[in-house]
């Protein structure tokens, strides 16, 4: 695997990261319950998961 293939892939997998913690974070900043957060994660770890499939 050649270095710009890896570093590439560190690169998705940081924007993946940041992505999903400012799904998480804003939010909560936002005034979101607790209940209502639990509907953003099912959206956001199913569409991460359809994505990798």
């Amino acid at each position: 695997m050649a270095f710009s293939q890896t570093s590439g892939r560190v690169r998705t997998h940081m924007m993946v990261a940041v992505g999903a913690a400012l799904f998480v974070v804003v939010p909560l900043q936002a005034g979101f319950s607790q209940d209502n957060m639990s509907g953003v994660l099912q959206g956001l770890v199913s569409g991460i998961g359809s994505k990798l499939s």
